[in-house]
């Protein structure tokens, strides 16, 4: 069941695939590729009208990192992303999909939005904010946490 399903009166509802479509650098991980979303619920949700968004990271994967790897140090945009991930991955997710949703011009930025983020299958992190595009980041407003997962030790 999607969000779509789950949130029928929502306005709008925006998908954001979290890896840019050269995937082989962006979802390398220990255990090997994440495989792509089922095409069969990605078009069942593209009927309810959810909308797809498949682009560079806000918080990662941009020109910053291509110079990172090459010359060392952390771009600042990275301290961003790690100091979200301290509260949570999915927050750090959640977050870069409102930005980068509104970049693409998917979001009615006088409303606060809703956004999901998670990590290793899964949606566990849900918050409310006020959106920003990524050259105006320091109007973003984190307004609430509906769900955040317990961290482990790990």
């Amino acid at each position: 069941m999607d969000c779509a399903e789950q949130l029928p009166h929502m306005k709008t509802i925006v998908g954001v695939l979290m890896h840019a479509v050269d995937e082989t650098i962006y979802v390398q991980r220990p255990a090997g590729k994440i495989l792509a979303p089922n095409p069969e619920i990605l078009a069942a949700a593209k009927e309810r009208g959810v909308v797809f968004y498949q682009g560079v990271h806000s918080l990662g994967g941009s020109v910053a990192s291509a110079v990172q790897r090459e010359m060392g140090g952390m771009p600042m945009v990275e301290i961003i992303a790690q100091t979200y991930k301290t509260i949570s991955t999915g927050t750090k997710v959640a977050v870069e999909s409102i930005l980068m949703a509104a970049d693409a011009g998917h979001l009615d930025m006088q409303q606060e939005v809703v956004s999901l983020g998670g990590w290793k299958g899964g949606a566990d992190t849900a918050i409310v904010a006020r959106p920003a595009y990524a050259h105006s980041y320091l109007d973003f407003r984190i307004r609430e946490f509906i769900a955040l997962p317990r961290q482990g030790d790990s």
